[in-house]
């Protein structure tokens, strides 16, 4: 966890350096985003869904993971549209920033340093079965459908623009009905260092495009900032907790934990792919990684303390 942060710091502080340096920095956002998004996630999400084994006994847990996140989504979108009058890009940016968690990066390791080993597979399920799936299959939709370079064309049309700037769509079906033989252990490790190259890759993005926006004076509005950080950190966990007291009484732990994730560096991506509100995406993305940082070193100290 350490030298994931170190990471994200470094990254963040490079974009900065260039944005205030380089002639170009935005060029470099531009064809960095786009490969991880047409060349590094599509390998990984090929790689990995040739290995994906469904456990059933997190089936419940997971479908109430899938229906929380329904239900923040849904309230994302009708707030932001309905309250806060933003425009279609900012739309789609708040909702993305609430449906996508950073559950591998962050959650994985929050989970095995908070949980232990015991309850540990229940986080890699959660990462694998439902953030996986929403960052390469569903999201690509939710952001065609705010597009402001497609949001009037008819379906057909919204579909083929999805699977041009989403071709992990396509790789994830593969790799889900290709045998599983057929995917070497060196392709995936392959896979595994790309999924390790798109953290500097992304945070360095996110450091241009925050001081792009302090030098331009273009902050987002607060309420789009507070809104799906409400959703995603308070909100998803919470839901999750009810259910669990509700239905699964011994699940909660884990996949509670993975609930209350920040926005993923996924939404960047996708939202650039689109046209969405990249510099808000990239505000809520460090705004929700503070909160749960901060909560992380809390529940550590309390855990240290026998509390």
């Amino acid at each position: 966890m350490l030298l994931i942060s170190i990471v994200v710091v470094l990254a963040m502080a490079a974009g900065a350096f260039a944005r205030n340096h380089s002639e170009h920095p935005d060029r470099f956002v531009t064809v960095s985003l786009d490969l991880v998004m047409i060349v590094f996630i599509p390998v990984i999400g090929f790689a990995y869904a040739s290995r994906l084994e469904l456990d059933l006994s997190t089936v419940i847990g997971l479908l109430g993971g899938y229906a929380v996140i329904a239900v923040i989504g849904v309230l994302a979108w009708q707030i932001s549209a309905r309250r806060l009058h933003l425009a279609s890009a900012q739309q789609g940016a708040v909702v993305l920033s609430t449906v996508l968690a950073n559950t591998g990066y962050l959650g994985l390791p929050v989970a095995i340093t908070l949980l232990g080993k015991d309850e540990f597979p229940k986080s890699v399920a959660w990462d694998s079965l439902i953030s996986q799936p929403m960052a390469l299959l569903i999201a690509p939709f939710i952001a065609g459908a705010f597009s402001p370079t497609h949001q009037h064309a008819h379906v057909g049309q919204q579909l083929v623009a999805v699977i041009k700037r989403a071709p992990a769509i396509p790789a994830l079906v593969a790799g889900l009905l290709v045998p599983e033989g057929w995917v070497p252990d060196w392709f995936l490790d392959v896979a595994t260092w790309l999924v390790y190259a798109i953290l500097p890759l992304g945070f360095f993005a996110v450091g241009v495009t925050l001081m792009r926006l302090r030098h331009a004076g273009d902050q987002p509005p607060r309420a789009a900032i507070a809104l799906p950080l409400v959703l995603r950190n308070v909100a998803a966990p919470g839901l999750f907790l009810l259910l669990g007291v509700l239905v699964l009484p011994d699940e909660p732990r884990a996949f509670a934990l993975q609930a209350a994730m920040p926005c993923g560096l996924n939404a960047l991506v996708i939202g650039h792919a689109f046209d969405l509100d990249s510099g808000l995406i990239a505000t809520d993305i460090t705004g929700q990684s503070r909160v749960v940082d901060f909560s992380i070193y809390n529940d550590r100290q309390m855990l240290q303390r026998g509390l």
